[in-house]
Formats: structure tokens, sequence, C-alpha cells
């Protein structure tokens, strides 16, 4: 968690980001068009600033499951090397990064929002993303219907209709505003926001987490007593000490998918909901209001991955779903589990497709919400994959054959 907020404090970094800074074994670039490129400056900016700041993202040794009994004591690795999916590998909301509306410059999310939050239409417009074979950028450009999403300004976001679905688009500009009572009246926060998963912390550290049960009063006290509370100039989010709690935030109107708000002891309130990070000066008292609001209104719950993930060997690969066999990495291998992978998804399906990722592969696969079926543990929900390498606790490498 605190290295993927870490990520987040550098700006907008959605998962397709970080998938396409992940995982790539040097022996399988078979494929000319999967290899470093000439990246356009945009994205390069994104995988050099996570580089830089953040390299314990794609370095450190993550531990696997740890309250999965059914396991073995070990930590697994990821190359760290970057993947530019070929752009017929792309899904149309990766492919169309770009929205220019009336002068105003819009970058797109990659995510998508059902159509009962979508508003008018503002009209047709064009949407351009680049591709790249060889040393060669590709322009492509479509026109787009364009809509406005209900309770937000059509000057912060916007949804562009592609292959039948409505992708959000946020202002790439930074639009000034005074105090939080500016930004409410832009983006009617409590409509499309509900806050639920929250951690107590102290600088990085996590307390304990909890599970809000009612975030009404939270939102009654921001707009009601910090509609005057200014905005903070400032970008960086450094300090190891402060003591705050931390609410995961997930919105399908700002196409952002658990990313964070802080509320501060020292009374301060931030998230990183937006393209640029947001401080505003709430006050002690109102934090304090807040923060003893969450507690009295909250059970104490366990910690909730970014993603979830299965792990374990590929052991079947077929046109329509994968197989992930477990059992090598138990403590117990008769209790192993064999996962069936759906691949509906091209996110998902992309990896075996390329060869990125073949039968007989140690990996980690990770998805969103949950199993479609527990009992037979199906998912269908993946979206990314990476091939692991496994160390036991005893810095012996474990061969899965």
């Amino acid at each position: 968690m605190t290295t993927l907020r870490m990520v987040n404090a550098i700006g907008f970094l959605d998962e397709d980001l970080i998938t396409e800074a992940s995982t790539w074994k040097a022996k399988n670039r078979r494929s000319t068009w999967l290899k470093w490129g000439f990246i356009a400056a945009g994205f390069l900016a994104v995988v050099i600033a996570c580089a830089l700041l953040v390299p314990p993202l794609l370095h450190r040794e993550k531990q696997v499951n740890p309250m999965d009994e059914r396991y073995k004591d070990f930590t697994y690795f990821v190359e760290t090397v970057g993947i530019l999916w070929p752009w017929e590998y792309r899904t149309v909301g990766e492919q169309y990064r770009y929205l220019a509306v009336d002068e105003k410059s819009y970058e797109g999310t990659a995510r998508t929002v059902s159509e009962e939050l979508v508003g008018e239409r503002v009209g047709e417009f064009t949407v351009t993303g680049y591709g790249y074979e060889r040393d060669d950028v590709q322009v492509h450009s479509m026109q787009v219907e364009t809509f406005v999403l209900k309770c937000i300004s059509k000057d912060w976001y916007l949804a562009a209709k592609m292959e039948g679905e409505y992708y959000v688009f946020m202002n790439t500009d930074q639009i000034p505003v005074k105090n939080l009572g500016e930004l409410l009246d832009q983006v009617d926060l409590p409509k499309i926001i509900t806050l639920r998963d929250f951690t107590e912390e102290i600088g990085y550290q996590t307390v304990k987490q909890y599970t809000l049960n009612d975030d009404s009063g939270i939102w009654k006290i921001l707009t009601e007593e910090c509609r005057d509370a200014g905005f903070v100039e400032g970008n960086l989010w450094n300090d190891e000490k402060r003591e705050k709690l931390s609410f995961t935030i997930t919105s399908e109107s700002l196409g952002v998918y658990k990313v964070a708000m802080y509320v501060t002891t020292d009374g301060y309130l931030w998230t990183n909901a937006f393209q640029w990070p947001s401080i505003f000066g709430i006050g002690r008292e109102a934090a304090e209001k807040i923060i003893q609001y969450a507690k009295e209104h909250s059970t104490a719950s366990e910690y909730t991955p970014y993603l979830k993930a299965v792990y374990g060997k590929v052991s079947q690969v077929t046109d329509e779903y994968v197989l992930i066999d477990d059992s090598e990495l138990c403590n117990d291998p008769t209790k192993g589990i064999v996962y069936k992978v759906l691949l509906n998804d091209l996110r998902i399906t992309r990896y075996f497709e390329t060869g990125n990722l073949k039968l007989g592969d140690d990996v980690a696969i990770f998805y969103e919400g949950d199993m479609a079926d527990e009992k037979e543990h199906v998912i269908d929900s993946a979206i990314s994959a990476q091939q692991i390498w496994i160390q036991d606790q005893s810095t012996q490498w474990i061969v899965l054959e």
C-alpha cells in the first residue's frame, strides 16, 4: 500500500501504466515489435518518475498471500523491464488517450463509466493515439461522440464513446481553485465517491485498517464546515511522521481505482483522485471531527490488496482460459488449487498471445473484484499478469517442476 501511494503522489498512474512498466524476460524478446521503443514523452516521463522516485514498486520482494496458511513461506521477484504493447494489443481506451475539445486537452484514463452516469452530448471531437513500429511513431486519430459526466463540470472531465462504451477523459491542465468549496462546485464528490475502506497511519506505516459503515457524516463536515478550506500549493507528501486516516477511493466517474484521500491530524485534506495532487487546509478541528466520526462508524477489517492475485504454474493454455496450479507452492501439495482464468479481456489474453507468458511459467495473475465462482475457482476479471521468480525464507530458490 505504501509503495502504491508513493507512485500516486507523483501524479495520476493507473494500473494499465503499471502494466506497461511490468515484466518482460529478456530471452522472450523474439518479436521485433516488443522491445524498448522510442516512447512518447508523456509515457516516458511516467516510467522515469516511477523508476527514479519509487524503485521499491518494481524491485522489492513481495510476500505472497501472507494470510494464506496453505503456502510455504516465500517471496517472489519480478524482473523490471518495460512492455510497450503493440497497437493491436491495446484496448481502445489504451490506444486513444488524447482528446481535444474546444481548445482544451483531455487525457484518457483507459477506464469506462456506466451509461447511467453519462449526461448530455457535447459534440463530435477528435481523439488521438500513438503507435510505435521500429523507430517510427504512428499517429492514429478518429472522431468520437463526447458527453458530459453527471455531477462533474465538462471543463474537468468528459466521456468519449468508443466501441460502444464510454471512456473517461480528464482535463490535463490544473484548473485553479481557491478553496475546497470551488472544487465541490465543479465536482460533486459526495455523489460520485463512496468512502468505505480506510487505514490509520503514521507516516507510511499502517497502524490499523477499518471498514466505514456510513460516510454521510464525513461528507457533511467537508461540505458544510470546510468549503473555505484553502488550496495548498505543493505536490509532494513526504512527511514520514504525519498521522492521518487514509481512505481508499474508487470512482467510475473520475476513472480512478483505489487512489487515496488523506485526512491528517494536523488539519489537511489530501487526494490524488485528480490529474494533480490536491491539498486543502481544513484545520485541526474539522480533521479531528472527521477522524472521530470515521472511527465511531466503522469496524476493524483485514488488509485488502490493491489488486487480488493468484500464484502458481501455468498448467494449461486454451483459446478460452488458462489453468494456474499452485499446489507446488503449498506446504501440503494435496491442498493445492487449480484456478481457471478466463481469457475474456485483451488485457490478459495479450500476455499469452504474444508469448510473454506460456505453458510451464510461474506467474502471478491479478484481477479486480471477486471470483466468478469461488467453489470452482473461476476468475473472469483478470487484467494483468507477471512472470515471477520464487525464493523461500531460507533464500533457496523454489524450482517448480
